[in-house]
């Protein structure tokens, strides 16, 4: 969240350097929206680990927080997850920005 944060902020101060005279790239009725809309893509891209993480006890009563990826999602694998998170948050906007 904090990260959609910062990129929200840094659109609105290029917006502000870039075009001084115009109005505002985000104007302040349209915030609440973007706002809202980090929230809901942070907790979407995060919940998968709500149902993969799970409290495990071992032997000798030790209570540990394991990656259960399988028993949550079957066959798919946590590195289809972390391929998705990489294409979607880094190399899609690299390439993006490299465009630009």
């Amino acid at each position: 969240m904090s990260i959609q944060s910062l990129v929200l902020f840094a659109v609105d101060r290029f917006g502000a350097v870039v075009f001084p005279l115009r109005s505002p790239l985000i104007s302040s009725k349209q915030c609440p929206f973007f706002i809202l809309a980090a929230w809901i893509v942070a907790m979407s891209v995060c919940s998968p680990l709500f149902f993969a993480i799970k409290l495990v006890e071992h032997p000798g009563r030790q209570l540990v927080c394991e990656w259960q990826w399988i028993e949550a999602f079957g066959e798919s694998l946590p590195t289809n997850y972390l391929l998705a998170l990489f294409v979607v948050f880094l190399y899609i906007p690299i390439a993006f920005l490299s465009i630009l």
